[in-house]
């Protein structure tokens, strides 16, 4: 099975193609030479949601290589890590799937949903 990824700018496209390995999102530019040329994103700001998120991603990828299933991806989606403050959190923020329902954090005390995406 193969499985392909995309990372589309206005100007730099990039397609990946695996057909042993994963792909992980969390609203992240993965091209370097996209980030540079067409964003201000800063993809070392850890503190940042789309990078903490990434880096959740890749530390249960890492955690589960060989073993992830239906159940497994449940548990991903369900999780609460938040890796920039090494903690269990409620607030959505920093979450795999934002779960807006639990939020106790800033974008529930403001309620700027509708400029949020949601990760699935």
């Amino acid at each position: 099975m193969k499985s392909v990824a995309s990372n589309s700018g206005l100007k730099n496209v990039t397609l990946e193609r695996k057909s042993d390995g994963y792909f992980v999102g969390s609203n992240f530019p993965i091209s370097e030479k996209l980030i540079r040329e067409e964003t201000d994103f800063d993809p070392h700001d850890l503190s940042a949601s789309a990078n903490a998120r990434h880096v959740r991603w890749e530390q249960l990828m890492a955690e589960n290589k060989g073993k992830i299933d239906v159940a497994a991806a449940q548990r991903f989606l369900a999780d609460h890590y938040d890796t920039f403050e090494n903690k269990l959190v409620r607030s959505i923020t920093i979450l795999l799937l934002i779960n807006y329902d639990q939020d106790e954090g800033e974008y529930h005390r403001k309620k700027v949903w509708s400029r949020r995406s949601i990760n699935t």
